[in-house]
Parts: C-alpha cells; structure tokens; sequence
C-alpha cells in the first residue's frame, strides 16, 4: 500500500491527479479480527507518512445499503484503546465515504419491512433503500446503477426528497424486527 501512496502521491504532484482513495468490498466491513480487515486510521497515518500533512487520500468506498450497515454499526475502527464505526472515523480523519451497492443489485427493490418506509417517509421500497443510504450520517454519496430509463426516473423521486433526519433514520435501529 505504502508503494501505492507513493506513486499516487506522485502523480498528484504532477498534476494527474488532485485526490485519490481506495475501494474494498470487506475490508472495513469485518471485525477487526478478520483477515480482510482494513484499519482506516493505519491507512491514513500511512498516507502522512507519505504525503506529510497535506496528503491526497480522501476517499473510501464501500457497500453500504440496509441489508449492509456495517459502515454505521459496527464499531470495527481501532486507534489506541478506542473503536468507533467507519462513518466515525472517516470524519474524524476527515475522509469522505461513498457507498457502493446501495440497491443491493435490486434486491432492496421490494418486499422491506413496512417500518422502513415509514420512518423514512417513502413511498415505495426502492425509494427507502436510496433514502437510508443517502441519509446516514456521515455518507457523502451513495452510488446507484441504473441499467434502464425507468430504473433513472424511479430512483430520482428519492434524490428529489431531503434526507431524512438523523433521529428518523437513527431510529431505524432501534425498531423491533
């Protein structure tokens, strides 16, 4: 990774570049006992190492929907004795998250639990799953694909609602299953 840094950091430095990131399906959605963990405190001192105070690494990416709330939930992010979530520690390092797979290939599409929608104020299970992801606190952008014109017109009356507010989407998680 070290390797990685420097040549991102180089082609920043040439003009090639102005910021950089790294994507991973697992990594920062494991325990911080798993093999596939990565630690975004490590990652970022590394980036200093490289890059002094003033480094380029800004982004990261990972899945995040309902049916993969880890980003939010898991307090998996080691520094020193403390842990806190992805979100968490993405702010605090001042790193900007984007979520990946926010439909979960279609299959939040349908048949959600009733009390998604309705903490949410949605009207149909697809507009919930963009919803939740947009709105966790924390999340900069939440990446959808859409393969057909109908799939661009049905995920755009999300994206004209405001996010939802912190308490309604917190709330989410603390509702009986």
């Amino acid at each position: 990774m070290k390797s990685a840094f420097v040549l991102l950091e180089r082609r920043v430095e040439q003009g090639v570049l102005g910021f950089y990131g790294m994507a991973t399906w697992n990594g920062f959605r494991v325990p911080d006992t798993a093999n596939e963990y990565l630690n975004l405190f490590e990652i970022a001192e590394l980036a200093r190492q490289v890059g002094g105070e003033g480094h380029h690494f800004r982004f990261v990416q990972l899945p995040f929907n309902l049916a993969m709330p880890e980003a939010y939930a898991l307090p998996n992010q080691v520094t020193g004795s403390q842990k806190a979530s992805l979100l968490d520690a993405a702010e605090a390092l001042g790193i900007a998250v984007m979520g990946s797979a926010t439909l979960f290939q279609g299959k939040l599409t349908h048949d959600l639990p009733e009390f998604v929608g309705r903490a949410l104020g949605t009207a149909s299970d697809t507009e919930s799953a963009i919803q939740f992801s947009r709105s966790a606190p924390g999340m900069t952008t939440s990446l959808i694909g859409m393969g057909r014109s109908e799939h661009v017109t049905a995920n755009l009356k999300a994206a004209s609602r405001q996010p939802a507010s912190q308490e309604a989407w917190a709330n989410l998680f603390k509702q009986p299953r």
